[in-house]
């Protein structure tokens, strides 16, 4: 189960809290931030994201936050609509959660230079592979996103 679909189980189970019209936006969004994005993010810091894992959290944000500012009127169609992204982004003002992960990714690495090196996580990180390489594209390794970023 990936953590897309536990986040988007948290989210459903609060639904009634997020389309409820008696909490102002800036509740919802401390809810959203305290209770469903750490779960979202668990282990964020171990992760290596490539472009899909990363276009599906930020799919997952921004519907949840589209949820939570709730529908629009629009007066020149004379209907109600959903919130757009750029309007929810302008709205909420807040980092998306890509950057989160980064922040995470080098907070975690700070942690493993300054430990030991004769500890597993520094020699993972700081060691060469030693062995064959398969026939496909290689998997893109922690290391290798730390060093491009």
């Amino acid at each position: 189960m990936s953590a897309s679909d536990t986040a988007t189980k948290a989210f459903h189970g609060l639904r009634s809290l997020f389309k409820s019209y008696i909490l102002f936006r800036k509740t919802k969004t401390r809810l959203y931030y305290t209770i469903i994005r750490p779960v979202l993010t668990f282990g964020a810091e171990t992760w290596s994201l490539n472009q899909r894992t990363e276009t599906n959290l930020l799919r997952f944000e921004n519907n949840t936050f589209i949820s939570i500012c709730g529908p629009i009127y629009d007066g020149e169609l004379n209907i109600w609509r959903r919130h757009y992204t750029r309007e929810v982004r302008d709205q909420i003002a807040m980092p998306q959660v890509t950057d989160y992960f980064r922040s995470s990714r080098h907070r975690w690495l700070g942690h493993i230079l300054r430990s030991k090196l004769d500890r597993f996580t520094s020699r993972v990180l700081i060691e060469n592979i030693v062995g064959r390489k398969p026939r496909e594209r290689t998997r893109t390794r922690r290391k290798n996103v730390v060093e491009n970023e």
